[in-house]
Formats: structure tokens, sequence, C-alpha cells
């Protein structure tokens, strides 16, 4: 059985919502992702890319107007992190986030992982 790959930043894709907040009129604003963060594994690479154990976005409702159009909404914020769950790879290097990781935050923002390459390390585990 072969194992998942393991994600390095530019495997991390965020999905904004399609949903507006419940404080919104209907249509009135769209969600956007900003920038991607991550915090990454010193010891495991990739094509000389470190490896990930996590990733977080801000997502940005803005635009979105209350009241029957009246009154427009200040931008509302929704901040989602993927944390790396245990793996077989760990021992005692940490986690780090695998091929279909996902995490979707209350408001219907989403990270997730679509990662395909082959992991290299430079440390001696034998």
């Amino acid at each position: 059985m072969a194992g998942k790959s393991a994600a390095v930043k530019t495997d991390v894709v965020a999905v904004p919502s399609k949903t507006d907040p419940e404080e919104a009129d209907p249509g009135s604003g769209s969600w956007s992702d900003g920038e991607i963060s991550v915090q990454t594994h010193a010891r495991l690479k990739i094509n000389q890319t470190e490896v990930i154990h996590q990733a977080s976005c801000t997502f940005t409702y803005s635009g979105g107007n209350t009241g029957g159009g009246k009154s427009p909404l200040d931008p509302i914020p929704e901040t989602v992190i993927l944390t790396a769950q245990g793996t077989k790879l760990q021992k005692g290097l940490g986690h780090v986030l695998i091929n279909g990781d996902t995490i979707t935050g209350p408001m219907g923002n989403e990270l997730k992982i679509q990662a395909t390459s082959k992991l290299n390390t430079d440390i001696d585990v034998t």
C-alpha cells in the first residue's frame, strides 16, 4: 500500500466560501483568500523545499451590505488553520501535512492539501 505525499507550501490550496455571513444581505459581497502562511519542518524536504506541518489563511468577506442594501458591512475576516495530525512518518520528527488533509472554517472557507511529490530527508533514519 502506497503512502500519501507530504506537502510543501505550494501544495496548500485556499478555497473561499460561496456563503454569505448571516449579517450580510444575500449576494451583496464575496469572500477572498489572503496570503497562505506555513510552518515548516526543518529536517524534512522535497526537492530542497521544507515540508510543512501547519498552514493558515485569513479569508475576508467584503463588499457586503445589510438592511436591504442600506448599510455597508465592514470587512469580515475568518482565519482557517490546518494542522497536521499523527502519521506513521513522525518517529520523533513531528507531524507533517499530507495529500488530502483539509479543514473548513465555520463560515465555509477551506484549506486543503493537494500534494504529489516524493519526500526526501536530510537525516539518517536507519
